[in-house]
């Protein structure tokens, strides 16, 4: 059925660009995803808080907006960050939001009031990748000055260093237990790092290139890793031996996101599209598109019905997803 369409004209140098608004009522039609405007320049990453209620975007205008999910609307902007948002992420609670710049600072903000809680001179250059640990207790960081570092939360204190690296490091997650962290660099190489121990206890070069994303399996038993070979693939968390090489996803990825059944990943690509991949196999079961330039970070909702994306378009769109085939 057509249904009637607004259509927003940007004006950009000497380029027209021409791009469908969601429909009035807040919610996508026909399965079509609902787009989010309110970044004045590259929008760069994305994160739900737990629970799915609320997403999280950072920009290239260094601003970070916090979305509301029931209404599309954006109901606040945190402030106070000099560069790029590169990296997001909330804590297991949904009270603070960290996020990590372009220029060597990590921030900690309440989620409930926006206020800044912790700035920490992380890195001394950019910082790429910021996660928390699931217990809350740790911040991690990754950075263009080849270290991983460990922070507190709570007072922005250093908590420790994960030595190893010798090329900037792009990505990073810890496993579901808290346990360890993997990291992965520019020059291809994947670490496993016992977070105990502070010490890696697996390294090899697993990519020709390098290494732009990361995530594990949420029953914690997997790592995937996105590259610029392009390539995906997969190891044991365990034991860091590869598992499987998936040729039929060769895409350059740079953005990963698991669903919470751990049946399919969200990959958001250079090329504009998102994909949804077999965690099995890597086969491309979905093929989402509507960006318009590179897509720089995805994460899948919670809840499982929504796929979020962020472009260098300005945008961040909402996927409605079905659940996986069984």
């Amino acid at each position: 059925m057509l249904r009637s369409r607004r259509w927003w004209w940007i004006l950009l140098a000497s380029t027209i660009a021409l791009f469908p608004l969601a429909p009035d009522r807040g919610a996508a039609a026909d399965g079509d995803p609902v787009v989010l405007a309110g970044h004045e320049k590259d929008a760069l990453c994305v994160a739900f808080a737990p629970g799915g209620a609320t997403l999280a975007s950072g920009g290239k205008d260094a601003a970070i907006l916090i979305w509301d999910i029931a209404t599309t609307k954006s109901t606040a902007k945190l402030t106070g960050h000099k560069g790029s948002i590169q990296a997001l992420a909330f804590s297991p609670d949904g009270k603070l939001l960290a996020s990590g710049e372009m220029y060597k600072m990590v921030k900690v903000f309440e989620v409930a009031t926006g206020k800044e809680a912790a700035s920490i001179e992380a890195h001394g250059t950019g910082v790429n990748a910021v996660r928390f640990s699931p217990d809350g207790k740790l911040i991690a960081s990754g950075g263009t000055d080849r270290a991983v570092k460990l922070w507190n939360p709570a007072t922005g204190e250093a908590a420790g260093a994960l030595d190893g690296h010798k090329h900037a490091v792009n990505a990073l997650a810890f496993s579901p237990d808290g346990a360890t962290i993997a990291s992965g660099d520019e020059g291809g190489n994947l670490f496993l790092f016992d977070l105990a121990e502070r010490k890696a206890r697996f390294t090899a070069k697993v990519h020709a290139k390098a290494i732009r994303c990361i995530a594990f399996s949420p029953d914690g038993t997997c790592v995937v890793t996105g590259a610029t070979d392009p390539a995906i693939k997969a190891f044991s968390a365990a034991t860091g031996e590869e598992r499987a090489d998936f040729k039929g996803a060769e895409v350059l990825a740079n953005s990963f996101s698991f669903a919470p059944d751990g049946a399919r990943i969200a990959a958001g690509t250079q090329d504009g599209t998102v994909l949804l991949l077999s965690a099995a196999d890597g086969k491309t079961l979905s093929t989402l598109k509507g960006h318009q330039r590179p897509v720089t970070g995805v994460a899948w909702s919670p809840t499982g019905a929504t796929v979020a994306s962020s472009s260098m378009d300005r945008s961040i769109r909402l996927w409605p997803v079905p659940p996986a085939a069984k």
